[in-house]
């Protein structure tokens, strides 16, 4: 994982004592810097570190805890003083060393110490913030590893679940396996045509409706589309294997003639059924709770009766 941390490079620590002049390597400036190294850690919030490092919430929120439990001192060492001014400052520079999980993280840093006649402040660049974020990065990118690996076997074995169980599906023209006209037609068709009307032809719909009133409804043509699938996907122990289907609505008319119509009585829905060797299947239509009206097949015969097609 390739962390993304970046800090401002203007801020600036600014620390201030009370006592005579400081060189570099001064144990109050030591003090000082190594103070302001923690207490940066420390004020750190896990909002942000996710979308910086590319990690989750989660990884984030535990690796930035694991860094101010572990990484609890920081080790100031080589200090140098490269310039020494007219007025007391000291241009100093120094390695910052924080044990991190992945063994010893350090950066070089610049500060400057200012001594006036009654104190000194001490100056520094970002360095320690940058080494803090190195730091941290550590710890999220390995519990964002430990994540990912466990999600990892949790997909596979969910994976293999779902192959175990899709191999036990049902084969063949499922939907059209024992198939009960006499139930579909009570569960899932509405034989009430209200008060349908076909081109504001009133004589003629009220015809049509009581041709439909008096037809036996049944679907022809019941064919199976696709693969099964899992109707829960998310526990596949409650699961059925879900298909798709097809069929057309047939109205018998009272004069034995058959409407059949593909084009405006085209059924689409669902079968639910139980795994091989099982003859349980249930059915129901793409919108959950709605019925099949008899519309289509309506409007077939109306055709025909005014256009003779």
């Amino acid at each position: 994982m390739k962390s993304k941390l970046s800090f401002p490079l203007i801020l600036i620590a600014t620390l201030t004592a009370c006592g005579g002049p400081k060189e570099c390597d001064d144990g109050d400036v030591l003090r000082q810097i190594k103070e302001t190294t923690l207490n940066f850690l420390q004020s750190r919030e896990a909002v942000g570190w996710g979308q910086m490092m590319n990690a989750s919430v989660e990884a984030a929120q535990s690796g930035l805890a694991k860094a101010k439990e572990q990484s609890a001192s920081v080790e100031v060492s080589d200090v140098f003083n490269f310039r020494k001014l007219e007025n007391g400052t000291r241009t100093c520079k120094a390695k910052l060393t924080m044990q991190s999980l992945n063994g010893a993280r350090s950066i070089v840093m610049k500060y400057d110490v200012i001594n006036y006649e009654d104190g000194h402040q001490v100056d520094t660049d970002n360095a320690y913030k940058n080494l803090v974020g190195r730091v941290v990065a550590d710890f999220v990118t390995h519990d964002q590893a430990e994540l990912d690996a466990a999600r990892k076997v949790r997909m596979e074995a969910r994976l293999a679940s779902a192959q175990e169980f899709m191999a036990k599906a049902p084969q063949g023209n499922v939907c059209a396996d024992n198939f009960d006209q006499a139930s579909f037609v009570r569960d899932h068709v509405d034989p009430n045509l209200g008060s349908w009307q076909y081109e504001y032809d009133e004589p003629l719909s009220e015809k049509v409706r009581t041709i439909v009133s008096q037809s036996k409804i049944s679907v022809s043509g019941i064919e199976t589309h696709g693969a099964a699938e899992a109707s829960d996907k998310e526990n596949l122990e409650s699961s059925k294997y879900l298909y798709r289907c097809t069929g057309t609505l047939e109205l018998t008319l009272p004069d034995g003639t058959v409407d059949s119509n593909e084009q405006l009585s085209k059924l689409h829905f669902y079968a639910y059924a139980e795994s091989q060797g099982g003859h349980s299947v249930s059915y129901r239509h793409e919108v959950e709770g709605s019925k099949f009206n008899l519309d289509g097949p309506a409007r077939s015969i109306a055709r025909k009766l005014k256009y003779g097609y």
